[in-house]
């Protein structure tokens, strides 16, 4: 038996309504989406559970790398035989950092200026005072009568995708002299 052209464009039709009927339904119940579109309860739990995981991840990420304080010197062996001050005796050339992560103008997350290489919660150690006296404590320690040409940097820069907190950094360095 032969059919015509419009019975075979008549029943791929009928198909495709049913395809699309199944896909919008399940169980009787209307599920709001897209044309065509399944959703799913247990799809859209795990993936609020890989998102949240990932702020986990992000969130801990940013307490390794947030909050750093460090001090270096350069012993008057690396010198090259050159003077660093214009009067008495160079010792060591210093450079001390410190930098954290604050929430606007509240310090969260900041390098602990005490104790170098260390974090600490909620102190307001990035400032130009604070890493001044790291340096010339380090100064003192190393047998130095004085600390000679103090230069310091400040930064603070806005985080992008969170625009309420804030990356602050300060730098002093200076030379230990006798």
């Amino acid at each position: 038996m032969r059919r015509s052209f419009a019975f075979f464009v008549d029943e791929r039709y009928n198909r495709q309504i049913k395809v699309f009927a199944e896909r919008q339904t399940r169980g009787g119940i209307r599920i709001p989406g897209e044309c065509g579109s399944e959703v799913n309860t247990n799809t859209r739990i795990d993936e609020m559970k890989k998102k949240t995981a990932f702020l986990f991840i992000l969130t801990g990420a940013a307490l390794l790398f947030a909050g750093c304080s460090a001090i270096q010197t350069a012993n008057s062996s690396t010198f090259n035989g050159q003077r660093i001050t214009a009067t008495g005796t160079g010792v060591a050339h210093i450079s001390g950092s410190c930098s954290g992560l604050y929430l606007l103008w509240i310090p969260l997350i900041t390098g602990s200026v005490e104790n170098p290489n260390s974090i600490v919660f909620g102190e307001d150690s990035c400032n130009v005072n604070a890493v001044t006296s790291m340096v010339t404590a380090k100064s003192r320690s190393l047998g130095a009568a004085k600390t000679l040409d103090l230069v310091s940097t400040r930064e603070s820069s806005t985080i992008p995708v969170f625009f309420c907190f804030r990356w602050r950094t300060v730098m002093v360095s200076g030379n230990a002299a006798n």
